[in-house]
């Protein structure tokens, strides 16, 4: 009797020295403090011993335990409150937030209510808010009452929760019915939203030819993107897959990230010269991410790395996009950037305030804010391409009116056209002259090679079981060898044809020489390894040029081409640039064979006859070097050359600066 009295008085003293909550009134919200303690896993064995014996500490939402092994491991909270007997007719409810895991609620040591299932298909992200009946036969008026709560996290998830609280049915119900209407039944409203944009935006960019602009495309595709970004919440169920819905969720931020970024910049337009490269950072850094998150092994390990990859990543991509819709609205003060600017403000404080909460605090806000920024994006932006719609509307109407207006001076703009076709005619018959006058230059080159292919396909079609396996060999080498120098004819054939038929066209933008140089030395890498010959690039990589980057590639491969094939083994190509007069001077330099001082005037002419072998005995068709000189005139540029025979050669091509 009297060791039953001690355990009693120790169990009084405990309460006592751990603090106690006394309700009096239900119609506000009287929050429960907890004590906490994280053991291996072992259902329902502390919620009744003392809390000063067991090892219980004060919960701290900033210092969680994490001792045990994530799949044997409990973490048990415990409340002391007192209920006074005055609401001893009123019924008592338990608000209880999100959870981010399995867990046991228990009354004065009887189980009252599960969320989540730790043995069977288990979840780990519970959106929904809660109210708990807390059953008036097990509640003990005027005197200590206990609720513990047992979690059972498996996959080492360490995450604080929100303090619950006791009240009535009426307050109980408003917070539930408030935090899951601004929750995850929202979510659930923007995800038909999204699906609805995605649907009508994407079926207007197939569909109409005046919507063929990319920012339709990318806004639908964000919206599909929204549609899965938020499955964690819309789907997060006892039978819910958590792991995959995380893997889901985290995916399509990602991918849904970059296509706002490609909307803002394809829309605003801000960013010409530097798309590109713009571009091209968002593809890696966003592939960078998908491969980090698809290789995570655990629900945890997802929701962790999202978070760093969201500071050091996301963050500032999103301060870039509200930069760049400060930029877009000092350009044009107009209602588009005016919007844009607005959505891209909220945006950047709403990601604030629920990374502030999410990862600085540790805890969920009681309601995150991202959805409704998404959501006021979407009917923002979606506003916005209705006034675009509107106005391709009234320019297609002013463009009516521009035609019936040109009609109007048909005769003379009938004039005007005969005029230009009688011009570009004399032009086409220049051109055919010009072609003519080329054909019938080459037409003897083009064919001898297949003359002798003809010749050795009677030979092997009359003899070949006359010849030997050996003879057989040199015909067939041989045949391997006019073919590809065939090949390299018709191939070069061709390309000139496409200068003449003015296929070209050319693209100016700012570029690295070196960088053009290093893919055509890449490209010819097997040629020089061959002769064992060292290709020196002296152009530094600060070196840039205003030009067409596809023009400049095609001139320097034909001239460093051309400088292998008259190189001798084991010698040097060097090339060098230099700027004067607001030009850059490329030079191609080589130790080979050289030119005559006789051929040099005619190097660059249709009819010249100049084909000399290569050192290694190459064949070609003559007609890289007036390549190089059509493609250089049309980026106003000039190519020059000086050589001396058995010393070598040096081609160079001047372009202008800018």
């Amino acid at each position: 009797m009297k060791k039953i009295t001690l355990l009693i008085l120790l169990e009084l003293l405990s309460y006592l020295a751990f603090g106690q909550l006394t309700i009096q009134n239900l119609a506000q919200k009287n929050y429960l403090d907890f004590y906490i303690l994280e053991s291996e896993f072992a259902k329902e064995k502390y919620l009744s011993v003392p809390l000063n014996e067991t090892g219980f500490v004060k919960y701290d939402w900033r210092n969680l335990p994490s001792q045990f092994k994530d799949t044997n491991r409990m973490i048990t909270l415990r409340s002391l409150f007192n209920v006074s007997t005055k609401l001893k007719t009123t019924q008592l409810y338990l608000t209880s937030f999100p959870m981010e895991y399995p867990s046991n609620y228990y009354l004065n040591g009887k189980l009252i209510f599960q969320r989540g299932n730790r043995d069977g298909n288990y979840t780990n992200r519970l959106h929904y808010s809660e109210k708990i009946l807390l059953p008036p036969h097990l509640l003990r008026y005027d005197t200590i009452n206990q609720l513990s709560i047992e979690l059972y996290p498996k996959k080492n998830e360490n995450q604080a929760f929100l303090q619950p609280f006791i009240s009535d049915f009426s307050t109980a119900s408003h917070s539930v019915f408030y935090r899951n209407i601004f929750g995850v039944r929202f979510t659930h409203t923007l995800s038909i939203f999204n699906t609805i944009l995605f649907f009508y935006f994407i079926t207007l960019f197939f569909s109409r030819k005046e919507y063929k602009s990319y920012h339709y495309l990318y806004f639908s595709l964000w919206n599909f993107c929204g549609v899965f970004s938020y499955i964690n919440n819309t789907l997060s169920f006892d039978f819910a897959n958590s792991f995959a819905l995380e893997l889901i969720s985290k995916s399509f931020l990602i991918i849904g990230l970059l296509f706002a970024a490609l909307f803002l910049l394809e829309f605003t337009q801000i960013y010409k010269k530097n798309k590109k490269t713009i571009l091209t950072f968002l593809y890696v850094i966003s592939a960078l991410q998908l491969g980090i998150i698809l290789f995570q092994p655990t629900t945890k390990a997802i929701i962790d790395i999202f978070f760093i990859l969201a500071l050091i990543i996301h963050i500032p991509i999103h301060l870039f996009l509200f930069v760049s819709a400060i930029l877009f609205f000092k350009q044009k003060k107009n209602k588009y950037s005016v919007s844009i600017l607005l959505v891209y403000s909220l945006d950047i404080l709403f990601v604030a305030f629920d990374f502030y909460y999410s990862i600085y605090l540790g805890v969920k806000p009681v309601v995150l804010l991202i959805p409704y920024v998404i959501f006021i994006f979407n009917i923002v932006i979606f506003f916005m391409l209705a006034w675009e719609q509107s106005d391709i509307y009234k320019s297609s109407v002013q463009k009516s009116i521009e035609l019936e207006h040109l009609t109007q001076n048909l005769e003379l703009l009938v004039e005007k056209r005969t005029e230009e076709l009688q011009q570009q005619t004399i032009k086409l018959q220049e051109a055919n002259a010009s072609k003519d006058k080329f054909f019938s230059i080459i037409a003897h080159d083009l064919r001898n090679p297949f003359a002798a292919l003809k010749g050795f396909v009677d030979l092997l079609k009359k003899n070949s079981a006359t010849y030997s396996q050996h003879e057989l060999k040199e015909i067939i080498t041989y045949l391997d060898k006019s073919t590809t120098i065939t090949q390299n004819f018709l191939d070069s054939l061709l390309e000139w044809s496409r200068t003449q038929m003015n296929k070209i066209t050319v693209k100016y933008e700012h570029f690295g020489i070196s960088q053009v140089v290093a893919v055509v030395l890449e490209l010819t890498k097997f040629q020089a390894n061959n002769k064992n010959i060292e290709i020196v690039n002296t152009i530094e990589k600060s070196t840039t040029i205003y030009s067409d980057r596809a023009i400049l590639s095609t001139v320097l491969r034909n001239l460093i081409t051309n400088a292998l094939k008259y190189s001798y083994p084991k010698s040097q190509i060097f090339i060098s640039a230099q700027i004067s007069e607001n030009k850059i001077h490329i030079s191609i330099t080589d130790f080979g064979m050289g030119i005559s001082e006789s051929d040099l005037p005619s190097l660059f002419l249709p009819d010249s006859k100049v084909c000399t072998k290569g050192t290694a005995k190459e064949v070609g068709s003559g007609l890289g070097l007036l390549i190089c000189k059509d493609l250089i005139i049309r980026i106003n540029g000039t190519i020059s050359v000086v050589s001396q025979i058995n010393k070598g050669s040096s081609f160079t091509i001047s372009i202008p600066f800018q």
